[in-house]
């Protein structure tokens, strides 16, 4: 943690002075990061198949340019997949009357 801080120091004194008084921070901003690196992609690919390009500008902007904490993709996630626990166990039937 100290070899981090100090790493930061040299390049952004400000924040390092912040994760210095606030150790908490620097677990917020892994997460955050972490975060973003999953589902952001899960959205953009989820956007990309269903052939929403709208969502996919949006997604992808707010990627690149803003820091929202992956929210937007979480967001999109939830309230645009598909329900498909009628098609599984349709698929299931059929399979299995076929043997």
């Amino acid at each position: 943690m100290e070899e981090i801080t100090a790493q930061l120091a040299q390049l952004n004194p400000a924040l390092a002075s912040a994760i210095q008084q606030n150790p908490w921070i620097l677990p917020l901003i892994i997460l955050q990061g972490v975060m973003k690196i999953i589902f952001y992609p899960i959205a953009l690919y989820a956007a990309a198949k269903k052939q929403k390009k709208v969502w996919f500008i949006v997604l992808f902007v707010c990627f690149l340019i803003l820091n929202d904490y992956a929210i937007l993709p979480i967001l999109y996630l939830v309230f645009n997949r598909k329900k498909t626990t009628g098609k599984i166990v349709a698929v299931a039937k059929k399979k299995k009357g076929k043997k």
